[in-house]
């Protein structure tokens, strides 16, 4: 769910932007029988790209982003989707470098900051639509600054955008309470937009540069005729809508869910199918790289 500026209104009720979450388990039947199949439909139609988020999906979830890891199965899955696909890529919250270095996998997409920036060999494409915002985004990390280990919140500066985790909060209602008065008092955050993860908020440049461009951007570019996109958060939905697209253009997409107790309701409710958990997504990766 994207918020918008700051200085709309309505975006603040009882002094927080409104997440819209659903409990986990009440939608959509998890069957990593069911994903295989939609995924196999997808990739049936040649030429073909197989795309997944980082964070929650493929590596989980921890305490401080910096302790991620992701598992030698999952790198070995993509190597050999690799190998196999016209197409293999990472689309991630962290910044496109900070994707690769988690991953380490060689030859594929790692598209970073939601989408706003893409690996090039060793450089990192910023979309030009972004640039302008630069600025003022270190100027809200700054402002923002105080936060930093206060109450377990932890101030991550992307340069393109800014996350504030509030996962090592022993009260995270208060510490997210806290965060949400921090970004009103900071006048320099104005502009930016405001977004609700998983234990964490984002501010990122009020653009439409998401996930779901940097997918279409990819199939458009390399005439796609199936994809598909595994994800666990609010950021993925913006992917999942781009598969949506794409659909009725013919190609043929496959939007893998990968649940938590924290999913929200509009990733369930855009999905095809559902799987529970990193192990579970861990799992699809090596089954299709294996047939």
């Amino acid at each position: 769910m994207a918020g918008g500026p700051l200085g709309m209104s309505g975006n603040w009720p009882g002094g927080g932007v409104p997440i819209h979450r659903k409990t986990a388990g009440l939608t959509n039947p998890s069957s990593i029988e069911e994903a295989l199949r939609v995924a196999r439909n997808a990739m049936k139609h040649a030429p073909v790209g197989l795309f997944t988020d980082v964070d929650g999906t493929i590596s989980p979830i921890v305490v401080r982003p910096d302790d991620a890891h992701v598992s030698e199965a999952a790198r070995t899955a993509l190597r050999k989707l690799r190998s196999r696909l016209d197409s293999v890529g990472v689309v991630s919250g962290r910044s496109a470098a900070d994707a690769r270095r988690m991953v380490g996998v060689a030859g594929i997409h790692y598209i970073g900051n939601h989408g706003m920036e893409h690996l090039v060999g060793r450089r990192t494409i910023v979309d030009p639509s972004i640039e302008p915002f630069i600025p003022i985004v270190q100027t809200c990390a700054n402002g923002l600054r105080t936060l930093q280990d206060h109450q377990g919140v932890v101030v991550e500066n992307k340069r393109l955008s800014i996350s504030v985790h509030y996962r090592t909060a022993l009260d995270p209602s208060a510490a997210r309470d806290s965060i949400y008065q921090a970004i009103r008092d900071c006048s320099e955050c104005g502009p930016l937009e405001v977004e609700d993860g998983r234990k964490v908020i984002n501010l990122r440049p009020p653009v439409a540069v998401n996930k779901g461009t940097a997918i279409l951007g990819i199939v458009e570019q390399r005439a796609l005729r199936g994809a598909v996109y595994l994800g666990d958060d609010v950021t993925d939905v913006n992917a999942f809508r781009a598969l949506q697209k794409l659909r009725k253009r013919g190609v043929h997409t496959a939007a893998i869910a990968v649940r938590s107790s924290e999913s929200p309701g509009a990733l369930l409710e855009t999905a095809d199918a559902v799987i529970d958990g990193v192990t579970s997504a861990v799992e699809l990766l090596v089954r299709l790289s294996s047939e």
